[in-house]
């Protein structure tokens, strides 16, 4: 019997399921994130268990303190609960929610996600992956960028954010365990399709497997 199969019998029979990668998945501003509902059958189908953070649709409250703080809660809070009963967990970040993950990840140096997927990044290009991997908080980031992402050129402007345009030009410091993936027609959000996540996400949460175009950013991001 498939995992997938069997979880779903359990969950008939009222028994806890099984998977194999517990991914947290968290929306950027202005949306629900439809991309997240969208993609849960092949996860669930890879044995992957899903975890949607959704804060609602935030325009210019985003802005303030307490919202970036709230949502940051909200991740840690949705990794804990679900890394118990999965050997490796994941997420997968849009936009907004990058800068929230970056502060949780550096406001809990006991929050441990092995596998990092950030697209439209606005997290700062300098961000510190390397002090971040010495504590053993994670394992490999796959950064999905574009160039012609106009709303990361912006995102730096936002006063009191430290926004940074990682998302169109990578990351500059990684230790070798951040690779920077470019796309050219993306722009901000459509690269958050089931075709992609099948492709591309899936195989990064379950073998940390890399799409071909990341291994000449690899090189970039160790220096």
């Amino acid at each position: 019997m498939r995992l997938s199969d069997y979880n779903r019998t359990a969950e008939r029979k009222g028994v806890e399921p099984q998977y194999l990668v517990a991914v947290v998945t968290v929306h950027g501003m202005n949306t629900r994130g439809a991309w997240q509902k969208k993609i849960v059958p092949d996860l669930e189908d890879n044995g992957i268990g899903h975890v949607p953070v959704d804060f609602g649709t935030v325009r210019f409250g985003s802005i303030l303190p307490g919202k970036r703080e709230d949502v940051a809660q909200k991740i840690v809070d949705a990794v804990l609960r679900n890394k118990p009963r999965c050997r490796t967990s994941g997420i997968i970040a849009h936009s907004f929610a990058t800068l929230c993950l970056g502060d949780a990840l550096q406001r809990n140096p006991d929050l441990k996600i092995e596998r990092i997927c950030l697209f439209g990044s606005i997290m700062c290009r300098r961000f510190p992956w390397r002090s971040l991997q010495k504590q053993g908080q994670f394992e490999l980031v796959l950064n999905e960028t574009c160039r012609r992402d106009c709303w990361v050129h912006l995102a730096p402007l936002v006063p009191g954010w430290g926004a940074g345009r990682s998302g169109c030009y990578g990351f500059l410091e990684g230790g070798g365990s951040v690779y920077n993936c470019p796309y050219e027609w993306t722009s901000h959000s459509r690269l958050a399709t089931q075709v992609h996540c099948l492709k591309t996400w899936i195989p990064f949460l379950l073998q940390g497997s890399l799409p071909a175009s990341c291994a000449a950013s690899a090189e970039v991001s160790s220096l």
